[in-house]
């Protein structure tokens, strides 16, 4: 007997982590909100360059930006070739392109362009794990955990994660708390 359709998912350890969170419902939409930030995490470190976000970074950083608009659409646009085949990574550059050719730049469209590349990628691996679920378990079940992925990605804090991505900071994974006491059972 399997533990269920998330063991047999074609995606990274934190992505099945999510998805059993998800399909388990003693994880609150907190908890599942919790799993979404490393599996996004995990999915830019391995889907977009440092070297590219060190370059975003010193483009929409630039203080010459009313001079040079056009130049920097296409120093943007030119990055693509640095994550080829790389969903994350080509969502970012969109909407970073999209963002300059608005003449926003600074460091806050840069968190709002990356947060909406974030969001991308998670909705993405949402209906991944729903079309598994679709293959492989009840259409209840499905539905089920396709309402608490959404719900907590809805809540799930993508700002503050884009914020860490382009700092560097390190994420530190949160864990659930370890509950030893009969009354630090499953909240109602």
């Amino acid at each position: 007997m399997s533990d269920g359709p998330h063991r047999s998912l074609n995606m990274n350890r934190s992505w099945k982590r999510l998805a059993e969170c998800a399909d388990n419902e003693a994880f609150s939409v907190a908890d599942i909100a919790g799993a979404f930030i490393p599996a996004l995490e995990q999915s830019c470190r391995e889907e977009v360059p440092d070297a590219l976000l060190q370059e975003l970074k010193r483009i929409f950083g630039d203080q010459q930006r009313p001079l040079f608009e056009e130049q920097k659409v296409e120093e943007i646009a030119a990055l693509r070739s640095t994550v080829a085949g790389s969903p994350l990574g080509c969502a970012l550059i969109d909407g970073a392109v999209r963002t300059a050719c608005d003449g926003t730049l600074g460091t806050e469209p840069l968190v709002e362009t990356m947060t909406q590349a974030l969001l991308n990628r998670a909705t993405r691996a949402s209906r991944q794990v729903e079309e598994h679920y679709y293959r492989n378990s009840t259409d209840q079940r499905t539905q089920n955990v396709r309402d608490r992925m959404e719900r907590a990605l809805k809540a799930a804090a993508l700002d503050n994660l884009a914020r860490q991505i382009l700092t560097g900071a390190v994420y530190a994974t949160p864990h659930s708390r370890k509950r030893t006491d009969l009354d630090d059972g499953v909240q109602l």
